[in-house]
């Protein structure tokens, strides 16, 4: 039995996330599906984590065991047949029995896409979060930087949330623009339920001036939901990356800190 791993890119809004549901179509699920109707093997497909309904993927990552004899491009070729075009394996290798894209994952990169316009852009309206009003991206970056560190986010964390803790890391959190889009970028050791949109909700506040930069330190000190912003419209999220290599992280950082604003949003997206 081979234990592939999978780079996974999807457009989520025709799906009610990543996690499989009953009665509900999934990225996971229909994944699954198209191994058994391929195979004829039942596999679980493991993801590193949940995405939520309507959000996005560039990079997620999964791996998957079958016990079919075959290499890992004809598995990749073989699902990109089958699967609707909204969902792509864009890499598939054979790795070691014992990774898991889970538990094995020491770090991810989210982007949260607005689109600054009164009147919006149907190219790009599915991927992000339209803004119709003026924004300060200078206030937003200054609340921003007081969350990069190991925090309790229990005000960031979406109701329903079933971890044994609230405590993350963040190691970055930049914003950029170009044009009418804004792209947040935030990368850090893990991230709690729908905690990057009540992240980006919540400096949207700052950026319209109806709350305070530093509001974020009060909200990291009262570790009350109640006390958060709002959460931001799942459109605008996507998974950029899942790091297996704390290393390989803080390159990934440092590059996108050095980028143009232009190249970045574009080497995003």
């Amino acid at each position: 039995m081979a234990n592939f791993k999978l780079l996974i890119s999807y457009k989520g809004t025709h799906f009610n996330g990543w996690q499989i549901q009953p009665n509900k179509q999934t990225i996971q699920g229909m994944i699954e599906k198209t191994v058994f109707d391929i195979f004829g093997e039942k596999a679980r497909v493991v993801g590193s984590g949940r995405t939520d309904a309507g959000a996005h993927a560039n990079g997620q990552v999964a791996n998957i065991r079958l016990t079919r004899n075959i290499t890992s491009i004809q598995l990749m070729n073989a699902l990109n047949s089958k699967l609707p075009s909204d969902i792509r394996v864009k890499h598939a290798e054979i790795v070691d029995k014992s990774f898991h894209a889970r538990f094995d994952a020491v770090g991810k990169t989210y982007m949260y896409c607005f689109y600054n316009s009164r009147t919006g852009n149907a190219l790009i309206d599915e991927y992000s979060y339209q803004i119709p009003y003026e924004i300060n991206l200078k206030r937003m970056q200054e609340a921003g930087n007081l969350l990069i560190g190991e925090h309790d986010f229990s005000s960031f964390c979406g109701k329903g949330s079933m971890t044994e803790s609230n405590i993350r890391r963040i190691d970055e959190l930049t914003f950029m623009k170009t044009g009418k889009i804004i792209v947040m970028t935030t990368t850090g050791n893990g991230f709690l339920y729908k905690m990057v949109r009540t992240i980006a909700g919540t400096l949207l506040e700052v950026g319209r001036g109806k709350l305070p930069p530093d509001i974020i330190s009060e909200l990291l000190t009262h570790k009350d939901r109640e006390k958060g912003g709002p959460t931001a419209k799942a459109k605008g999220l996507s998974l950029l990356s899942v790091y297996y290599d704390k290393d390989e992280m803080k390159r990934s950082i440092e590059e996108q800190k050095n980028k143009k604003q232009l190249d970045t949003i574009v080497s995003l997206l």
